[in-house]
């Protein structure tokens, strides 16, 4: 037949997908029209929900040598359906060459079913090269799943592989817990500032309610790194953490001036009338421009806040 008739006749079992069609469709030429065709095959038993019948459809096609376009939806259709290879299509997806497959498949990934996610995401993820465990950290996040937490924990935990390290830190602001809390302050002090900096941007935004005594009792510990306390204290301050005042006044004695200025802001925020006799002898003893004015600052604003235990 000329090829447009042959074409329409392809495109029109594909469409019909009976029995007697999918027979024709098997026996057809290996080419461009009989690809097209069994992909939409494949799509037309999708939506009459014959899911068994249009895996078949879908590894021939995503198995043979048509275009990437075909074999890439083919690809996905066949996630969907061959639910006992999931996982092994998926690290095939994710370890192609092309960005496009890999980002195709982080996208599918980051949409499996929880207890998939739980089951088979962190070893998934650890047996991944760089660029397709970034690629997969980067689709979670980007889906809001939160069954995709302990991927992105586990992404955390590999210290060769910065991109992505930096990608979960930023995520699990958004995907995590307050279990988070702790790994995440680890990582305040990190020498490279990105990734210290996402890791403080995650605390703020975690929304379980049980970050904030988390945050308040870490505050209470000195690991002798001052950029992670000083992070950690610009955290508390922004997250306006109930409890934190109390905590904060040893810091007013910190050895490090940035430590104890960023203490005095934090004060200014969340002091009690308790706290400003602390603050007044901070301001009274110290010798460093910036803390000096942070603290005179923070009395004008706490002596207007509480005038009775300011005049007192």
């Amino acid at each position: 037949q000329p090829e447009p008739v042959r074409a329409a006749a392809l495109n029109y079992l594909g469409r019909i997908a009976t029995p007697g069609a999918l027979a024709a469709l098997a026996a057809a030429p290996a080419d461009a029209a009989t690809a097209g065709a069994t992909l939409a095959a494949a799509e037309t038993l999708i939506a009459r929900d014959e899911l068994k019948q249009a895996e078949p459809l879908y590894a021939r096609l995503y198995r043979s040598n048509a275009a990437d376009p075909l074999r890439l939806a083919a690809f996905a259709g066949l996630v969907r359906t061959d639910t006992a290879n999931t996982v092994a299509l998926l690290t095939e997806g994710l370890t192609h060459p092309s960005p496009v497959w890999r980002g195709t498949a982080a996208r599918l990934a980051a949409q499996l079913p929880e207890k998939t996610l739980a089951k088979q995401g962190p070893k998934l993820m650890k047996a991944l090269p760089p660029e397709s465990r970034l690629a997969l950290a980067d689709a979670l996040v980007a889906s809001k799943n939160k069954a995709g937490a302990p991927l992105l924990r586990a992404a955390l935990e590999n210290d060769d592989d910065t991109s992505t390290r930096l990608a979960a830190a930023s995520g699990l602001g958004d995907l995590g817990s307050a279990d988070d809390v702790p790994a995440l302050i680890a990582l305040l002090g990190h020498p490279e500032a990105a990734l210290a900096d996402a890791a403080r941007m995650s605390l703020i935004k975690l929304a379980d309610p049980k970050t904030d005594s988390r945050l308040v009792r870490a505050l209470g510990k000195d690991d002798g790194n001052a950029q992670a306390r000083t992070r950690l204290i610009s955290t508390v301050t922004f997250r306006k953490s109930t409890g934190a005042a109390p905590k904060l006044v040893p810091c007013l004695a910190d050895t490090d001036p940035a430590v104890r200025t960023a203490t005095v802001q934090a004060l200014t925020e969340l002091a009690g009338e308790k706290q400003l006799a602390d603050l007044f002898a901070a301001a009274c003893k110290t010798t460093d421009a910036k803390e000096k004015r942070a603290a005179e600052k923070a009395l004008s604003v706490l002596a207007r806040r509480y005038p009775a235990a300011a005049t007192g």
